[in-house]
């Protein structure tokens, strides 16, 4: 089972308009409510 769904934001999450489609989006809340924990990695640096 998954526990754990770690993501990159840059062409991974974000689309070329960075902006996050809304296929991703329902697929994330799917994921969480089957009791996966979704978490962004990225290195970016914090604002």
């Amino acid at each position: 089972m998954i526990k754990l769904i770690a993501s990159d934001m840059d062409g991974t999450l974000l689309n070329n308009d960075h902006d996050i489609d809304k296929e991703t989006v329902e697929a994330i809340r799917k994921a969480e409510e089957a009791g996966v924990i979704f978490a962004i990695s990225t290195g970016r640096e914090y604002e």
